[in-house]
């Protein structure tokens, strides 16, 4: 992929994704709040966002580097992992 084959667009992605990490797991929460009537700032609600989001950004972050992945297949495979506890 071009972001991992030139530098400079790798670290302008990494900043992008840091700043869009920050939304993502905003809306995220957000949902999770309102579909299980809770307030935002619940502990287990947090939780469950900053899961979300971070495993998101790890799926889109190993397909980027691979360029034969299918980064829908690796989206799928990284949200199964996390519904099963994410076991190591």
């Amino acid at each position: 992929m071009l972001n991992v084959a030139v530098p400079t667009l790798a670290v302008d992605l990494g900043a992008t994704t840091t700043r869009c990490s920050g939304f993502g797991n905003a809306y995220t929460l957000a949902l999770a709040a309102r579909r299980t009537d809770r307030a935002a700032d619940d502990f287990e609600v947090r939780n469950w966002a900053g899961a979300v989001v971070g495993v998101v950004m790890a799926a889109f972050a190993g397909a980027a580097a691979d360029p034969g992945a299918d980064t829908l297949v690796v989206l799928d495979q990284a949200l199964a992992h996390l519904e099963s506890g994410l076991p190591l």
